[in-house]
């Protein structure tokens, strides 16, 4: 009876879908974060709508938009980035310049900068931190100056890279690196008046002229909004903000800088949310559930069949207990993105997109948490006296029969320990969830996700609440498994 019972409160989970609010979704290059968060509060407090920010390096911002992200607006660190998204068919409007960005020299140790970029030669830096030039148009830029500057050879060595300007800056804060290139609106942003910082000259790399466009969802959804938004951030009140923020203005053809000399701001932060947790915890159990439905007869099936192709079956079960979750993310991304024959089959047929959606994540996570599903309970199988079965048959009860009322009720441990394995395997998750689902707040950003975001973003302490409520939970599920399994043997 609880069984039935456990089954229907997952189906009403799975079926329960929250009607989608009228709110935008801007998608904003990781160095423009704060002067966007503060661009969507005027926004929001001017028209009403209701807009979130996602925010990361502007390659990977363009690669989750071509994979069916559900971003309105894309405001990127370059103009090539949203140009080619463009010419592939992802916008629905034209690109427009918005700002011009500005890169600068940024350290917190006790280092003279008096010298500009020759300052990197100095003995006591040992590390260089900027952002990754293939994704992160700050980190091309960054390489074209110490190449203009003739440093490059000299530096290569103690370069690292960040995935975006926000982890060019963890590496700084932290120490991991002495020094690194990031962007001028981050020292006069959520950095201001910690470290010290010169300005990298614009004369020796390209213009960081900034491009946005309304992305061919937001046309599709939320056309009225989308536009209203690109209107605001091109007028005189946006520039203003921008240029508080560090950045230069774009002139009327489009080429010609002007410098911001003067920039003032505060850092926009974000309140830790209970809201990661909830979406952890209801993946967490929807997986668990899933699992459960399809882990009991498959580790079943295997535990009772000797055919030559098992080992095959049970290598691939396990896969995903060696296989980096990157790969395994990086294939799932694929199949379930709008392109694919799955992915496009669901967005078709159910009106559902899997890539960047909660039940895209769910899936995802099925497959990533089934070891820890199958595996204890094929042992758990394995291990019940054959007699047992051979009795249970003797007295005239059918296979359903024998599973139910014999099998299972005998392999508790089993149970226990493949139910709570999957359910803290699927919280901890990080790897694969990020891949398929992005950190769409409220939708995919789970808590694992939540730390890695907050962390990208400086808030330390936001950071620490999350990772602190992870770590007591996965003591206390470690806890549960081994003293109900003690309680059970004995």
């Amino acid at each position: 009876m609880a069984f039935r019972y456990l089954i229907t409160a997952a189906l009403i989970i799975l079926l329960f879908r929250p009607v989608a609010g009228q709110q935008l979704r801007v998608a904003a290059a990781a160095n423009a974060q704060y002067a966007v968060a503060e661009l969507i509060e005027a926004f929001t407090d001017s028209t009403g709508i209701e807009t979130e920010m996602i925010s990361t390096s502007s390659g990977k911002l363009a690669a989750q938009i071509r994979n069916g992200a559900p971003y309105d607006v894309f405001l990127s660190a370059d103009m090539s980035t949203v140009e080619s998204l463009c010419r592939e068919g992802f916008c629905g409007s034209e690109v427009i310049p918005y700002a011009v960005g500005r890169l600068v020299i940024w350290t917190v140790n006790d280092l003279d900068l008096s010298a500009g970029l020759q300052s990197l030669l100095h003995e006591s830096i040992k590390k260089i931190a900027i952002a990754n030039p293939e994704t992160a148009p700050y980190g091309a830029a960054a390489i074209e100056s110490l190449k203009s500057a003739g440093l490059y050879d000299s530096v290569s060595s103690k370069l690292v890279f960040g995935e975006s300007i926000s982890q060019v800056n963890q590496y700084v804060m932290s120490g991991t690196a002495e020094i690194g290139l990031t962007s001028k609106s981050v020292v006069l942003s959520k950095m201001k008046g910690q470290g010290t910082w010169v300005a990298v000259p614009d004369s020796i790399h390209s213009a960081l002229i900034h491009g946005m466009a309304i992305t061919s969802f937001g046309k599709q959804n939320h056309e009225q909004g989308s536009m209203q938004f690109l209107r605001f951030v091109s007028s005189p009140a946006a520039a203003r903000i921008f240029e508080n923020h560090g950045y230069g203005k774009i002139s009327a053809n489009q080429t010609r800088i002007i410098e911001s000399e003067n920039g003032n701001s505060s850092a926009v932060s974000r309140a830790a949310s209970w809201e990661p947790f909830w979406l952890t915890f209801k993946l967490a159990g929807i997986t668990t559930l899933i699992l459960l439905l399809i882990g009991i007869p498959l580790a079943w099936w295997l535990a009772s069949g000797k055919w030559k192709i098992k080992p095959v079956l049970e290598a691939m079960i396990a896969l995903p207990v060696v296989l980096p979750p990157t790969v395994l993310g990086f294939y799932l991304l694929l199949l379930l993105s709008p392109q694919s024959g799955p992915g496009r089959w669901f967005d078709e047929n159910f009106g559902i997109r899997l890539a960047f959606e909660f039940e895209g994540l769910a899936m995802a996570s099925v497959i990533y948490s089934l070891p820890f599903m199958v595996q204890p309970l094929q042992t758990g199988f394995e291990s019940i006296p054959k007699a047992l079965k051979e009795a249970a048959q003797s007295m005239g009860k059918n296979r359903y029969q024998i599973l139910i009322r014999v099998l299972l009720p005998n392999m508790k441990p089993s149970l226990i320990t493949g139910t709570v394995l999957s359910f803290a395997h699927t919280v901890g998750e990080f790897g694969v969830v990020l891949m398929i689902g992005g950190m769409i707040p409220g939708k995919t950003r789970v808590a694992s996700v939540a730390i890695y975001d907050e962390l990208d973003n400086l808030n330390f302490e936001n950071a620490h609440m999350y990772a602190s409520v992870l770590l007591g939970l996965s003591f206390l599920v470690l806890l549960l498994v081994y003293s109900v399994n003690k309680k059970l043997k004995t």
